[in-house]
């Protein structure tokens, strides 16, 4: 169990700030904090916020290291996508040319990545150490 003296300057901020933030990953920090603030068990916080116990212990060791402010930081993990690169477009094709199904949107979003991709080698199998397409056993079958 973590115990922290919350005082009255922060707890009054968190207030403010788990109704107001406009962020809702910050507003449940918030409402971490408050719940702590107000002492119930960690268990109960968990329960109540639908967060695990060691995200628990993570926002609180935070608000230990930094304050209210280390807990407002927005620095989520965002994904990245490999069509990024090709989102102008693809919006620009879809606006002209809508798709009717889904098959359609992905047959649009293939063709974009393959224009964009190195075309793979094709053609004659090149000879290792002597060995190529004309030595191998499997081709005289």
């Amino acid at each position: 169990m973590i115990r922290i003296d919350f005082p009255q300057r922060d707890i009054k901020k968190i207030k403010q700030l788990r109704d107001h933030d406009p962020h809702p990953r910050v507003r449940r920090r918030m409402d971490v904090l408050w719940l702590k603030s107000q002492g119930l068990p960690h268990q109960e916080i968990c329960r109540l916020t639908g967060i695990s116990s060691n995200t628990l212990r993570k926002y609180l060791r935070r608000y230990q290291a930094g304050g209210v402010e280390k807990l407002l930081a927005r620095n989520f993990y965002t994904p990245t996508s490999e069509l990024d690169q090709h989102r102008v477009r693809l919006e620009v094709h879809f606006r002209a040319h809508p798709p009717a199904t889904l098959k359609e949107a992905m047959a649009a979003i293939e063709q974009a990545h393959r224009t964009q991709a190195q075309p793979q080698r094709r053609g004659k199998v090149p000879e290792i150490d002597g060995y190529g397409p004309e030595t191998c056993e499997h081709n005289s079958l």
